[in-house]
């Protein structure tokens, strides 16, 4: 990882396109959107990709990742 953040620069961003919350559960699903720029100065790039996150409420309140999945949509989509 430490060559992957020696070339290059990411900025992370999301999309949220639904969100349920039921008792101490959540998921939120939405589009994950990377740019990925190169410190070369070459072009960025954007990386969109769907997104997928359940989440917990603790005993103290706070909401807490507990699982998640992304995947790349179909070409178009």
């Amino acid at each position: 990882m430490a060559a992957f953040f020696e070339t290059y620069e990411i900025h992370q961003g999301f999309e949220r396109q639904e969100i349920v919350v039921s008792g101490d559960l959540a998921f939120v699903r939405g589009m994950e959107i990377n740019q990925v720029v190169p410190r070369d100065g070459s072009l960025p790039m954007e990386i969109r990709q769907r997104a997928f996150s359940i989440l917990f409420r603790g005993p103290d309140g706070v909401w807490r990742f507990a699982r998640g999945m992304t995947n790349r949509p179909p070409e178009g989509a």
